[in-house]
């Protein structure tokens, strides 16, 4: 469960990459808090005086949709103002002008994300927190999912999100923090790996938002990010909001290069992995996807390189073994895991990480990696021994680990 939340004061809750925040909610205890992970990145709450890395986004107050502005017909009058809008799920050349919203009928998109699992969810009776929150969710909603929320400020005029719950007398959400996590040192290293096991993969999301949404625009370390994932084949139908993700960041990414200066945009470098466990040897013939945000913008001119529905077929039927790695990565020519020709792929099995981390020593150019872990405790200890194999203290390259564990 996605749940996105704008701090009323935004300059009082400056976070980074990596941490996490407590939530409450009085209409289910008053003295329950739960933490979780953010998921968002910095960028996408636009503090004023921060700077221009900052989100653009702007949705439709009626939907929630994203919407990017038309562009202005050629040979109108000067005279007359241009300022139309239309769901990225449509594109403008299809429509009619009297379809198009105007700009008081959007509203810039500034939020905190936090993904959430639901616990007990099919049970006769809610007994868990999360389920509690999903229910008081679904209860103030009258539209189906997913939810979006408005409410009227003082003047009468409609406002993103709510404040106050169901009865109008007590908030919603309250939220304590950021704190402090591991990951957040990530911004430490030019080269970085990044590393989630199943829902660990929470911190990693926000990392890569900063990275492929903001921080490369702005020339920001780190400059080479490794990130590798290690989901079981039976949970993979419960991240499908980040496999949208990972497809919409990568087609960021792509428009960013193709725009940008070759020459700055070479030096910087993203691999994803992605470990599907426990899949079965046969070929799977998956449900089509149960949530299609339809994130991906009609009215690009650049189009991606895979869509979400390639990037979940590809996860469902894993054909090449995680051992074959490096030696796939290293002569790439053909690969049938490397998901439309980028550098995202798709393994069967456990990462080899004895053979990962020997080779990006050996074709290390920074003389210090970071190792960014959330996730298992086993895991972190397969990643501190090869941290601690692969370092040479007498001039060579140096792993250094920051892990969480649950």
């Amino acid at each position: 469960m996605a749940v996105k939340i704008c701090p009323l004061v935004k300059s009082d809750f400056e976070f980074r990459e990596g941490q996490y925040l407590y939530l409450n909610s009085p209409y289910i205890s008053d003295y329950e808090w739960h933490p979780f992970t953010i998921s968002s990145a910095r960028g996408d709450l636009s503090i004023p005086g921060r700077g221009s890395a900052m989100s653009q986004m702007r949705v439709s107050l009626t939907t929630g949709e994203e919407v990017v502005p038309v562009p202005r017909p050629k040979g109108l009058d000067p005279r007359f103002k241009w300022n139309k809008f239309v769901p990225i799920s449509r594109e403008y050349k299809h429509m009619e002008e009297w379809e198009f919203l105007e700009k008081h009928e959007t509203a810039y998109m500034d939020y905190v994300s936090c993904h959430i699992k639901v616990h007990d969810l099919n049970a006769a009776v809610p007994r868990t927190w999360t389920r509690k929150l999903k229910l008081l969710f679904e209860s103030m909603s009258a539209t189906p999912f997913p939810y979006h929320y408005t409410r009227r400020d003082d003047r009468g005029d409609v406002q993103l999100g709510r404040i106050l719950g169901p009865d109008g007398k007590k908030p919603l959400l309250r939220v304590d923090g950021p704190h402090s996590a591991p990951t957040e040192h990530y911004v430490n290293y030019k080269t970085v790996m990044v590393v989630g096991a199943g829902i660990g993969m929470t911190p990693c999301a926000s990392v890569l938002s900063a990275q492929l949404k903001y921080r490369w625009k702005y020339g920001l370390p780190p400059e080479k990010l490794h990130f590798y994932w290690i989901v079981q084949h039976g949970e993979i139908d419960a991240f499908q909001w980040f496999i949208h993700l990972m497809a919409d960041l990568e087609h960021e990414h792509l428009k960013q290069r193709t725009r940008g200066n070759a020459k700055d945009w070479n030096a910087r470098y993203i691999e994803i992995n992605l470990y599907i466990t426990r899949a079965p040897k046969d070929k799977v013939t998956p449900d089509p996807m149960l949530w299609n945000n339809k994130t991906m913008n009609l009215n690009d001119d650049i189009k991606p390189q895979f869509s979400a529905e390639d990037l979940y077929l590809a996860m469902k039927n894993p054909t090449v073994s995680s051992k074959k790695q490096t030696e796939m990565q290293t002569n790439p020519v053909g690969a049938e895991n490397r998901v439309g020709g980028s550098n995202t792929w798709v393994w069967n099995g456990r990462p080899d990480w004895n053979s990962i981390f020997k080779h990006l020593r050996d074709v290390a150019v920074d003389p210090a990696i970071g190792c960014c872990f959330c996730g298992a405790p086993v895991i972190g200890a397969d990643l501190k021994k090869n941290c601690d194999k692969y370092t040479s203290t007498g001039g060579g390259v140096v792993f250094s680990l920051h892990k969480e564990n649950f």
